[in-house]
């Protein structure tokens, strides 16, 4: 027989992935933008934020990457409140946890670019300057169950688990495509594009489980095999 805690942690593994692959179809009601993360949550001003013209956060690294607002408007921001100055330093670890997950929202494809620079101004090319973020995670894409190239437009409107963030870069994972991308932390930038799904205390506990894909090596799957079928995998 397959070892017992083998077995356990492999039957948790696959009882996360498919809580998680459930939430992929299922749960993309619960979400927000990330710019109504900010107004909701960290009490940025909403009317500074609806009014700008200008890239709303910049992305800085002062011992952990912090999310603070641009500077073309980070004194509007200040000067309007007491409790907008008390959080214009936004660690990332508070923005993308991991069990949550994200979404790149495809309306941005109509705001970007030259074609959109007349009617949108130097936002369209806030907004195309952010698609290269995006378009560097394709350097490391990684497949689970499929081959072949990803077209950068199929990273939209899809969620994405968040599985592991660091001070430069977010791994992500989609089951229906079967596709884990690391995307820099610079994809929060644009953040009325970026949408967020915080994790749930269920999700946080399935996050941990899922986590235990790490702690079985090919090796204790080789010998779980052995046992079975008598020695045949050696």
């Amino acid at each position: 027989m397959i070892d017992k805690n083998l077995k356990e942690k492999m039957d948790d593994v696959l009882s996360a992935k498919k809580h998680f692959e459930k939430l992929e179809t299922n749960g993309g009601d619960a979400r927000e933008s990330l710019k109504d993360v900010l107004i909701r949550r960290f009490k940025w001003n909403k009317e500074i934020l609806d009014k700008s013209k200008n890239p709303l956060v910049r992305l800085d690294i002062k011992g952990v990457p912090i999310i603070a607002p641009h500077p073309s408007i980070e004194s509007a921001i200040v000067v309007a409140g007491k409790e907008d100055a008390c959080n214009t330093e936004i660690s990332i670890y508070d923005i993308l946890v991991p069990g949550g997950a994200i979404c790149f929202d495809s309306a941005s494809m109509l705001n970007a670019g030259f074609k959109s620079f007349f009617s949108k101004g130097m936002r369209a090319m806030d907004v195309a300057n952010w698609h290269n973020f995006i378009k560097e995670g394709l350097q490391s894409t990684q497949f689970t169950k499929a081959e072949g190239p990803v077209d950068f437009k199929d990273l939209f409107d899809k969620w994405w688990l968040i599985r592991e963030v660091g001070n430069y870069q977010v791994q992500v994972e989609n089951f229906q495509t079967g596709i884990i991308v690391n995307f820099p932390n610079l994809i929060v930038t644009e953040p009325e594009y970026l949408l967020i799904r915080y994790p749930s205390d269920t999700d946080k506990k399935s996050m941990g489980d899922y986590d235990k894909r790490n702690n079985i090596s090919q090796h204790d799957l080789i010998d779980g095999m052995n046992n079975i079928f008598g020695g045949q995998y050696l």
